[in-house]
């Protein structure tokens, strides 16, 4: 159920994230969220529920029914595999939007585990026939035990053509938010604090 009170504060078991920009066609915004050690200790059995939202908008064609003729521009989201480093997924998604030459290694890639989301992005997921990459505004959660946490969790947004020739850009806005269930454990100031620098790539 919507909760204004999820929507506008955290706690100290809940921290999140967002962040709002413009993209074109072809183009892959990249993002990481560095997880503190002490939730990754192997002894440690927290449940973590992890949200993620994008939302943006798009010119349309209102004679146009599937998604890609539908959308000028069409946008959906992806996250680094478990066990995935940064430049790893950074070349998987710069190969996937534009084949620009990376080092990416297909194989290596497709052996790696995805994380249990919800819904997904092929309608495989718990909530049976729905693909979130379907709408404008997307959201997908996944609960990961804390010792199974990265050290660095990925995230990319990207924009795949649409009817649109010219390549104007979408305005989009992603949100991420962390949350310890179950429990009274603190982790907003210690994710705020390991992410508080930018990292400029």
């Amino acid at each position: 159920m919507p909760s204004l009170e999820r929507v506008t504060k955290n706690t100290a078991q809940r921290i999140t994230f967002y962040n709002t920009d413009n993209i074109a066609t072809n183009e892959g915004h990249l993002y990481s969220l560095k997880i503190p050690d002490f939730l990754q200790q192997p002894a440690e059995e927290h449940d973590i529920l992890i949200e993620v939202t994008l939302t943006y908008s798009s010119k349309i064609r209102r004679t146009r029914q599937r998604t890609k003729s539908y959308l000028a521009t069409w946008l959906d989201w992806t996250t680094s595999k478990m066990g995935e480093p940064f430049n790893e997924f950074r070349d998987y998604v710069m190969k996937e939007i534009n084949n620009t030459a990376t080092n990416y290694d297909k194989d290596k890639r497709n052996a790696l585990s995805n994380w249990d989301w919800k819904i997904k992005n092929d309608s495989r997921g718990e909530v049976d026939g729905i693909s979130r990459r379907n709408s404008t505004a997307q959201k997908d959660w996944v609960i990961i035990k804390s010792h199974e946490l990265p050290d660095e969790f990925c995230f990319a947004v990207r924009a795949h053509k649409g009817w649109d020739e010219n390549g104007e850009d979408v305005s989009y806005s992603l949100v991420v938010s962390i949350e310890v269930l179950g429990t009274g454990l603190e982790i907003y100031e210690a994710i705020r604090i390991e992410n508080e620098v930018e990292v400029e790539f």
